[in-house]
């Protein structure tokens, strides 16, 4: 078993937002969340298509906001609405003698490595070439979209090693 990595400040932050919406006990919860994993191919202009489901959770083509966490290790999006809900908790957590002294700088760091995006006729976001980088993207044709409740992280694709000429 691998050691794990602490969590992210910015993850942290917007998996506390999630809250588990009202309905009725005949709805699936998963409605409203985003959930799944799609490979997806970024053109030569750095664009991204977006599925129909994921474009829908977002806000059906409303702006989207694309941050970069701190670990560098994916780039989230996240629909106008919860980006605003995000923030609002971190300014509360700074205004708060109680949190941890990280705080102001978590909130300092997702609003430097953040940028409001607009969706295509297309259903495809430009990301920021910044942000690729950052992200170790830049060079990759495909990478792995992941519903994350409530956003979404682009990865890189990690594609299995062929092990039929790996020798015995």
């Amino acid at each position: 078993m691998s050691p794990s990595r602490p969590i992210d400040p910015i993850r942290e932050l917007a998996f506390e937002q999630l809250r588990l919406p009202a309905r009725d006990k005949k709805s699936p919860i998963v409605a409203d969340l985003m959930t799944g994993r799609k490979e997806i191919a970024i053109d030569a202009k750095n664009r991204l298509y977006l599925p129909a489901a994921f474009r829908e959770a977002l806000g059906n083509g409303a702006p989207v906001i694309a941050a970069v966490p701190g670990d560098n290790s994916a780039i989230f999006l996240f629909s106008t609405k919860e980006f605003d809900s995000l923030l609002r908790s971190a300014f509360l957590k700074c205004a708060d003698p109680k949190s941890t002294a990280g705080t102001v700088e978590t909130v300092t760091l997702l609003l430097n490595r953040s940028e409001s995006i607009n969706v295509d006729n297309a259903g495809r976001i430009g990301l920021p070439s910044e942000f690729l980088e950052l992200v170790g993207l830049e060079r990759k044709p495909e990478v792995l979209v992941v519903g994350s409740g409530n956003f979404l992280e682009i990865k890189p694709l990690e594609k299995p090693q062929d092990n039929s000429t790996r020798k015995a």
